[in-house]
């Protein structure tokens, strides 16, 4: 289950995603319960995983307030049976410990390809909610889904044909030039 958990977020690189996903599967909780992304950040944390069992690492903090770490030399650390390879826990960790890093948190893929793009004639975004159109929630202005992205992908078409390949093949290519010269000057200032 933990390795099922591990390449479910390495795929998805979501917790909350995970947690669906392993819902959808059936899975659930020792208590029964449907999985949450805290449920997934803390196993995906714990380290019994790639083998290491850890104890007396926590202490409660002032005035019993959140749970801080204690001194690494007070830490019990003993073996216990891998269920994931180190590798694959490390990988894992890392992409938490960015996540956790950014100021902003990676959000849900949206479904629809323009949600939180189109604007209302009042200037507010314009997203899909359970029905299949565009609402404003200001206005309530509606905008279908086939219809909007229709004109999209019809701009973005004559977008398209409008670009000459021949003119962007030359600019490549003189550019390309130009950095190849770039280098053979660098090579010869380095070997002088």
């Amino acid at each position: 289950m933990r390795k099922l958990i591990c390449e479910i977020f390495l795929r998805t690189r979501r917790k909350k995603t995970t947690a669906d996903e392993l819902n959808k599967l059936g899975y659930r909780t020792r208590k029964g319960a449907l999985f949450s992304d805290t449920t997934v950040t803390r196993l995906l944390r714990d380290t019994t995983a790639k083998g290491e069992r850890m104890a007396n690492y926590t202490k409660t903090g002032d005035e019993g307030k959140r749970t801080v770490l204690k001194q690494k030399s007070e830490w019990v650390i003993t073996k216990c049976p891998r269920i994931i390879s180190e590798q694959m826990w490390n990988k894992v960790n890392y992409i938490l410990d960015e996540q956790e890093s950014r100021s902003s948190y990676a959000g849900r893929k949206s479904r629809y390809l323009l949600s939180g793009f189109v604007k209302c004639s009042c200037l507010k975004k314009m997203y899909v909610k359970r029905t299949k159109i565009y609402q404003c929630k200001d206005c309530r202005v509606k905008i279908a889904i086939s219809d909007i992205e229709g004109m999209f992908w019809g701009f973005l078409s004559d977008c398209l044909s409008n670009i000459e390949l021949s003119k962007i093949n030359e600019n490549s290519n003189s550019l390309l030039g130009k950095k190849q010269t770039l280098l053979e000057e660098t090579k010869s200032e380095k070997a002088a």
